[in-house]
């Protein structure tokens, strides 16, 4: 529609301080169906509209600055406002409510384009969102996961030596219990005795370098050289979340690359006590040494199973070290380390 007439108009609105005169400026005179109003327009005006509907968590309402509540109607998924024209005794005995401003409207005050701010205004809404890292820590800010010394579960290896259906059964209780913690079907394993080879050497991965002529298209057909410095100065073996649609991230969707860096290997290895510690009673303590910095930790402890809780700690306050280097003890090479 154009050519249209901007005048005021007044209105019987019901508040919850009795009936009201609206008068409502810069409204667009059409003369026939319904009237539309603009929530933007009315808050310009400094009034606070909440046309969300009740079923939803919404109020439905309208507060002017006056201090009047107006409600509203939700009917077919739309607000809707009770309003009728006022006679000549309701527009001289009612209170006038002033509910938009008498200078011209302008809509393109509320403009604002995302794509014309920086980044920091993204990262300040990151900062009032609960991060999933939160669940981890309970109110007092104590570690949920960490390790219960006096609580131990033992799964011992069956006597049927096939070691994968063995992995197999052991991955089965485990889900087992953590769907059904109630349960009262416990599994019980034979023991199976066994001994490490002093001669034996720790398991060991290693990354192979790629064909780098091979990821020439890849590239820009640039030399292998550039291409392998690229390689070094990126992150390698990170796994993703499955997909093909590439998003803007602004941390990286591997937790253990969120993770801030020690930047160097660390050695570890515990050292027992037969008197037991006067503040705590801790009889051994476990030791991180930074190989390249000689920075030394030193953590109490009253079980050697409480190792992971030292490694965490070291790992939250210092950061991850390239490799933990240690005399291969059982609880130092662990699954669970």
């Amino acid at each position: 529609m154009t050519d249209i007439t901007i005048g005021t108009v007044p209105g019987v609105i019901t508040s919850t301080k009795g009936p009201i005169i609206g008068i409502m400026h810069q409204y667009a005179l059409v003369g026939r169906g319904h009237s539309i109003d603009s929530p933007g327009q009315w808050e310009w005006f400094k009034h606070q509209i909440d046309d969300k509907s009740i079923h939803i968590g919404g109020k439905q309402q309208i507060k002017t600055a006056d201090g009047y509540i107006i409600p509203m109607s939700i009917h077919n998924g739309l607000p809707r406002l009770s309003i009728c024209p006022p006679t000549t005794h309701e527009f001289d005995t009612l209170p006038h409510v002033v509910l938009t401003q008498v200078s011209t409207w302008d809509p393109t005050g509320f403009d604002f384009n995302i794509e014309d701010t920086d980044d920091n205004w993204h990262d300040a809404l990151e900062e009032h969102k609960l991060h999933p890292y939160h669940k981890l820590f309970n109110k007092y800010g104590n570690y949920k996961r960490r390790v219960t010394a006096q609580f131990s579960q033992t799964i011992m290896q069956s006597t049927n030596h096939d070691f994968e259906n063995f992995v197999d059964h052991c991955i089965a209780h485990v889900h087992h219990l953590s769907t059904n913690p109630l349960s009262d079907i416990e599994t019980f394993y034979d023991a199976h005795e066994h001994q490490i080879a002093t001669t034996e050497k720790p398991c060991t991965s290693l990354a192979r370098d790629p064909d780098f002529k091979k990821l020439q298209p890849f590239f820009g057909w640039i030399s292998p050289d550039h291409i392998k410095k690229t390689f070094h100065h990126t992150t390698q073996l990170a796994r993703i979340t499955t997909g093909t649609l590439l998003k803007k991230v602004y941390k990286s969707q591997n937790p253990a690359l969120n993770v801030i860096q020690q930047g160097e290997p660390v050695a570890t290895d515990k050292l027992y006590s037969d008197t037991p510690a006067i503040d705590n009673g801790s009889t051994r303590c476990q030791i991180f040494v930074g190989m390249n910095t000689d920075v030394v930790d030193i953590y109490p402890m009253k079980f050697s199973k409480q190792f992971v809780n030292t490694l965490e700690d070291n790992v939250r306050f210092r950061g991850t070290p390239t490799k933990l280097v240690s005399d291969c003890a059982q609880v130092e090479i662990s699954g669970r380390a």
